[in-house]
């Protein structure tokens, strides 16, 4: 049956060959000059777009080209105005080294080769994105793709572009943690036309649009928000560049971390002490005591290298972390200093009130090393802990200082860069800006 069927196929290809054929060679040629002019067709429309296409899409302008930017007079630099919202703080993660934010960038900027495309009846009208040049704004220092989450463009009669962009955005920042958990961070992002140098595009920062209504976020609590305008040397070309820097200042909510981090090095050194209470005799559960609080304490540091980023130098963390274990220790050799001097027991004796004549003999060497050892140790036993509670008590109040210092610096910066910032966009811009911005959000 299947030979069948393809014997049959096999004949009526073959007539189907014969058929073509015998037409001549007139189809051929014809077919070929429909063809020619398909290509010359699809060659001019491509011609006409200068640009990659979309399906529908038309150009805006005849011999208008949206690869080229906007060249004023004596070709001089396209001037972009920025304003960029921060909506919410993501993330800020000290051991990857990253700020994630999601943000609202609003861009404005003038191509007079659009001026009466739209007219003034009909202004604003939304374009694709496609049909128009845009800077091309972007992450100088990204450490993840961006993600966005929507984008309008408006066009005006007289040529103007608003750009609106709703992303989320990842930048390798630098997190210095020397008082973690008690630090505070000041991070930049930095935005660049990546295509273009500052003689062809220089950004101009709309203070008014560059706000945010953000107060915390799961562990940190955001001091400041600060955009400003600077031209500084690219990491792509080592030009000269024009750069929008978001610089994000924030302080950890250390609540957390101070009860699952430093309350229990507390904890764990306190529950050493108490080998100083125990009678001083029963040396055997004094030293169990001291044991299980240094290999607790060993145990935690591995919990505290969990929760701290990968770096050579020491956190505040570390350095109460050393002190614990430094008292500890001490109890630890404490404990076996005073059993090796009075290893007779007279001390316990002592305390229980049942030594005998003889061994009260004050000219003898083991009685005043057996007392010795019981004034060390009745000291031990109320000054360390009480050594140990002065000394937290201490460096919290100086990390207390450093980071309300380290606060104060930070305020003296942005109000200097504050008064060097130029004035606010003229209102019109802003307000463009605002209500194509509302408009998109609404649209979400």
């Amino acid at each position: 049956m299947f030979l069948h069927l393809f014997f049959c196929l096999l004949l009526s290809s073959s007539f189907s060959l014969s058929h073509a054929k015998s037409q001549g060679g007139g189809g051929d040629s014809s077919a070929s000059d429909l063809s020619g002019k398909q290509q010359t067709e699809t060659s001019t429309s491509l011609l006409q777009f200068n640009m990659p296409t979309k399906i529908g899409l038309k150009p805006l302008k005849e011999n208008y080209n949206p690869l080229t930017r906007p060249k004023g007079k004596d070709k001089a630099a396209t001037n972009v105005r920025v304003g960029i919202k921060l909506l919410a703080l993501t993330e800020v993660s000290d051991i990857k080294q990253q700020l994630r934010i999601d943000i609202l960038s609003q861009l404005s900027w003038i191509d007079t080769r659009l001026k009466d495309v739209v007219s003034k009846e009909d202004e604003p009208q939304h374009v694709d994105p496609m049909q128009i040049w845009s800077p091309g704004l972007a992450v100088a220092n990204i450490d993840a793709p961006t993600i966005i989450l929507s984008e309008g463009v408006t066009l005006w009669n007289d040529g103007t572009i608003n750009l609106v962009r709703h992303s989320i955005e990842t930048a390798a920042v630098d997190v210095d943690v020397h008082l973690f958990p008690f630090d505070q961070q000041s991070m930049e992002i930095q935005f660049e036309a990546m295509d273009y140098d500052h003689s062809e595009v220089v950004f101009v920062v709309d203070q008014a649009l560059s706000t945010t209504s953000v107060e915390f976020e799961e562990i940190w609590e955001l001091a400041s928000w600060k955009i400003t305008s600077e031209k500084r040397t690219s990491i792509v070309n080592g030009k000269p560049d024009s750069y929008i820097i978001a610089k994000v200042r924030v302080r950890r909510l250390f609540s957390m971390a101070f009860l699952t981090l430093v309350f229990p090095l507390f904890l764990i050194t306190n529950f050493t002490f108490a080998a100083f209470f125990v009678f001083i005799g029963d040396f055997g559960t004094r030293v169990g005591i001291a044991s299980t609080g240094f290999l607790t304490l060993i145990a935690f540091t591995y919990v505290i290298s969990e929760n701290i980023p990968k770096i050579s130098y020491w956190t505040w963390l570390h350095r109460y972390q050393f002190t614990s274990s430094l008292f500890v220790m001490f109890v630890m050799l404490e404990l076996i200093v005073v059993h090796g001097m009075d290893h007779a027991g007279l001390a316990a004796k002592k305390v229980m009130g049942k030594l005998i004549d003889e061994e009260k003999q004050k000219g003898s060497s083991r009685y005043r090393k057996a007392m010795l050892a019981y004034s060390i140790d009745w000291y031990s036993t109320w000054l360390v802990p009480l050594l140990y509670a002065l000394m937290t008590s201490i460096e919290l109040y100086c990390v207390y200082r450093e980071r309300h210092s380290i606060n104060m610096q930070f305020d003296v910066a942005e109000n200097a860069a504050a008064s060097l910032a130029p004035a606010s966009l003229p209102a019109q811009i802003t307000a463009r800006l605002g209500a194509s911005a509302g408009a998109m959000l609404m649209g979400q």
